[in-house]
């Protein structure tokens, strides 16, 4: 009779454990188009990305250039697909003003699909 509730409390638990740690996996087939980045830009200058993907799918963007460090807010996708985002860019810390490329990966999801999109820009 013991060896039956161990058992059972086992099962339980390990049910418990697997319930938490388990996630869903978001397929890569939602398409993420770049519209326009302005490129040269000048430092200091309003800086615009656009992109397309499907109408309501919430996206975000960011920087992976080593050193430069922004999220962009998190939008969603208008009726048409677009999504814009407009920031002022700055100096990297210690590099003064000189002419580097900066990368940006935006992630758009809806449902359970996401796509990916990897651009950049240069800043003089």
């Amino acid at each position: 009779m013991r060896s039956l509730r161990l058992l059972a409390l086992n099962t339980i638990l390990i049910s418990a454990v697997v319930g938490t740690t388990c996630i869903t996996a978001l397929a890569e087939d939602l398409t993420v188009k770049l519209v326009s980045i302005v490129s040269p830009i000048g430092y200091g200058e309003q800086e615009t990305l656009v992109v397309q993907t499907e109408a309501g799918a919430m996206c975000q963007a960011h920087a992976i250039t080593k050193g430069i460090n922004f999220n962009l807010a998190a939008r969603k996708a208008g009726s048409d697909g677009l999504v814009r985002w407009s920031w002022k860019t700055a100096a990297s810390s210690g590099k003064g003003h000189v002419m580097e490329t900066r990368q940006l990966e935006v992630v758009c999801a809806t449902g359970d699909r996401k796509g990916t999109l990897q651009t950049e820009f240069t800043v003089r």
